[in-house]
């Protein structure tokens, strides 16, 4: 049952792994399903699929995600250097490792197999050096750099980075609210301008670069506020939740430029998510779902380079609509053996050595910084 923030009832929920306790496990399975949303969006990009083809609003569902578990994990006001430089020591274990080994395959890539950077805009800036430094210290997506540059989905990694230094200015503003509702007003008020200041660039959501740390700290904020509403006792019942959620989600992805309704129906999916009750958390706990969760920054940092290692492999080849779709089947299930691998035997290790680095043995984390598994 839930102890940590319960809003005053408790809740029936379904039995999970021992590795998940700790945990909310319903958000590491949205996180897997957001991250496989992702994946199959650059996997079908040139066929054009519907649902598919707004693929991009996982990372949204990321940035939402991303605000909500910090906040949640990391619950005392983060005053003192040495707070903020442990948890900044920590976010750089989470992403760091993984991110790193992934940025230098790619570049072995680049130098080893000809031809494949001349296959995209701008190759010489897209990967050259100077984009590779910035990319090596996570900020390309905050100059003149183009944002896909390299491993192109981590331009997202780089503006959330930006979220992880500023943490301290997020969570301060969101612990001043001692109500229920005013949060949800502030996150719905962001989401509108958000909405008014890319429609009026003739802009969706699926953008990067300036635009796109725009989109991550509204998003990120939305999330910071969404936990504080959770906090101070903010309920929905799953039912109604459910069933708004799945309209809004619907419209948003049915009707051109309505992109932004997936906003809200994302924050009902975390908020049903915490409750521990209802449909959608017995679905994002179900086993496959946790492991797919478990897995997904490795597939959303590996997936980008597996297709463009295909795309180049068949640059040359016209395959019938069957063959294509056995291709792909074949590349997602690549794709997740590869991710589970680098899960395992890099990610893990990687986050564990340097969360050890510096540390005393028997020393424990400073107080309000609980080391969770999987954040």
């Amino acid at each position: 049952m839930i102890t940590d923030g319960e809003p005053g009832r408790v809740a029936q929920i379904v039995e999970v792994p021992a590795r998940f306790r700790g945990q909310i496990p319903g958000l590491t399975g949205l996180r897997g399903l957001g991250a496989a949303w992702v994946v199959l969006f650059h996997l079908t990009q040139e066929q054009d699929i519907a649902i598919l083809d707004k693929g991009f609003l996982g990372v949204d569902l990321f940035f939402i995600l991303s605000g909500f578990v910090l906040s949640h994990v990391y619950p005392a006001d983060i005053r003192t250097f040495r707070n903020y430089a442990e948890f900044l020591k920590l976010r750089f274990a989470r992403i760091y490792p993984l991110y790193v080994f992934v940025l230098c395959a790619v570049g072995l890539v680049v130098v080893l197999l000809p031809g494949f950077a001349d296959n995209y805009p701008f190759p010489q800036r897209r990967f050259g050096p100077e984009a590779f430094m910035a990319s090596l210290v996570l900020i390309q997506n905050w100059a003149y750099f183009l944002p896909g540059c390299w491993n192109a989905p981590a331009w997202s990694l780089s503006a959330e980075w930006f979220a992880y230094l500023a943490f301290p200015a997020f969570q301060h503003a969101t612990l001043r609210f001692r109500s229920r509702h005013a949060p949800l007003l502030v996150m719905m008020t962001g989401f509108l301008l958000l909405y008014m200041i890319l429609s009026g660039r003739g802009a969706s959501l699926n953008v990067s670069g300036s635009p796109g740390m725009l989109r991550m700290v509204v998003e990120f904020a939305a999330g910071c506020l969404l936990c504080r509403a959770w906090k101070n006792g903010l309920t929905c019942p799953p039912t109604a939740a459910t069933t708004v959620a799945l309209g809004l989600l619907m419209l948003g992805l049915l009707i051109p430029g309505a992109e932004i309704l997936a906003l809200p129906a994302f924050s009902l999916f975390v908020l049903l998510a915490v409750q521990r009750d209802g449909l959608l958390p017995r679905i994002a706990q179900s086993s496959t779902i946790l492991w797919l969760g478990d897995i997904s920054y490795s597939l959303y940092l590996d997936h980008w380079l597996i297709i463009q290692l295909a795309n180049w492999w068949n640059r040359d080849i016209d395959m019938p609509l069957a063959a294509v779709l056995e291709w792909m089947v074949a590349l997602l299930a690549t794709m997740l053996l590869v991710a589970a691998m680098t899960h395992r035997w890099i990610e893990l290790p990687a986050r564990a050595w340097v969360r050890q680095m510096g540390t005393r043995p028997r020393s424990r984390p400073a107080p309000g910084f609980p080391r969770k598994p999987g954040v």
